[in-house]
């Protein structure tokens, strides 16, 4: 799945370590990953990033800033606690935060609980007795993972978001740590691009599994391009042989991990259904897998048990730009076959296409 989560009810350090080495990242008190974001009807790849601190050299720039905010603010770090004067700042904050957040601090680490099964700590900034930024951070046995940063709209050009980071990496080098977790970026979507500015970071291939430095990856190597690229050329061999089809955005394509019943659901956000102009009770889906690198034919039909409302406000993005969207659950009832050769998934069409068009 290009989406998984785990509710853990424990989260020992070297467990951490080894989640965070595999990409995964917390939310709340769940901990999941994912390979793709959907923003206003664009679907993008997020790409997991982590810095070697024992090889890191901090920059001319980090230095001056470093300095620079030393000698105005006052620094605290310490095991985190959520209190009325974060949730103040945190209110602030999201007033002026393009996107969404959670209503409240306590729901955002904690999903509303009194507990936490993480090993938090925070960085707390003051100028004088305000508190003007805090972020928060989690401790495995060797690894950090940076989960939030929080400051004052009114200090922008202090940039305090980015200086909690440098002192989360300060911690971690001054206390024996060896990794540092920032979370992913989103090529196309520069709205995460500081994360690369900490340093000379490495991402996490998807397919080889290995972390590869982030100054070798290119616009060939977006899994969201790839696959576009993929589909594109399958839907040019569906035209050579009749095959008609459409493109959908299959907004759905995470419900395997919200638990509905026992289902095996489809989980791919952009796909090829073949023959649309038919009355199906069954959809022949082709898609490709980014992971294994082959085409798959899927038999698929629509789930009549559970219904999930989008409201308009959700579908006008892609009504706007002409998207073909699928809202119905799919549940998988068989993969038909899958393979690198687009051939052999054309010749697994031609017959359900003569079936199709003789009744």
């Amino acid at each position: 799945m290009y989406t998984q989560r785990h509710i853990p009810l424990s989260m020992p350090a070297e467990r951490l370590d080894a989640y965070l080495e595999n990409g995964w990242y917390r939310m709340g008190q769940m901990i999941f990953t994912c390979q793709f974001l959907n923003v206003n009807a664009t679907y993008y790849s997020t790409i997991w990033l982590r810095l070697n601190l024992l090889e890191h050299q901090y920059s001319k720039s980090q230095r001056k800033l470093m300095r620079r905010n030393a000698k105005h603010f006052n620094v605290v770090i310490q095991k985190a606690s959520l209190t009325k004067e974060k949730e103040s700042l945190f209110q602030k904050y999201k007033a002026d935060f393009d996107g969404y957040l959670a209503p409240t601090l306590l729901h955002s680490m904690q999903d509303n609980s009194d507990r936490n099964i993480y090993n938090t700590y925070e960085v707390a900034i003051y100028e004088g007795d305000q508190l003007v930024a805090f972020s928060f951070f989690d401790l495995g046995k060797t690894s950090l993972s940076s989960i939030k940063g929080v400051y004052d709209p009114d200090y922008y050009k202090f940039s305090l978001g980015y200086y909690t980071m440098l002192l989360e990496m300060q911690y971690g080098l001054e206390n024996g740590f060896s990794w540092y977790y920032p979370g992913y970026v989103v090529p196309d979507y520069p709205k995460f691009d500081y994360k690369t500015r900490i340093g000379a970071v490495d991402y996490l291939d998807y397919v080889s599994k290995k972390w590869l430095p982030f100054d070798t990856f290119t616009e060939a190597d977006i899994p969201m391009r790839i696959l576009h690229q993929q589909l594109y050329q399958m839907s040019e061999q569906f035209k050579a042989f009749g095959i008609s089809y459409i493109q959908i955005v299959y907004p759905l394509f995470e419900s395997n991990i919200m638990g509905y019943w026992e289902d095996d659901f489809f989980e791919h956000p952009i796909s090829l259904i073949c023959f649309p102009e038919k009355d199906q009770y069954f959809f022949n889906i082709v898609t490709f897998d980014l992971e294994k690198r082959v085409f798959q034919l899927y038999e698929c039909l629509q789930s009549n048990e559970i219904y999930l409302n989008y409201k308009n406000e959700q579908l006008r993005p892609y009504q706007e730009r002409g998207i073909h969207v699928m809202l119905e659950l799919l549940i998988k009832r068989e993969k038909v076959i899958e393979s690198r050769d687009s051939q052999a998934i054309i010749q697994a069409l031609l017959p359900r296409k003569a079936q199709l068009y003789s009744s």
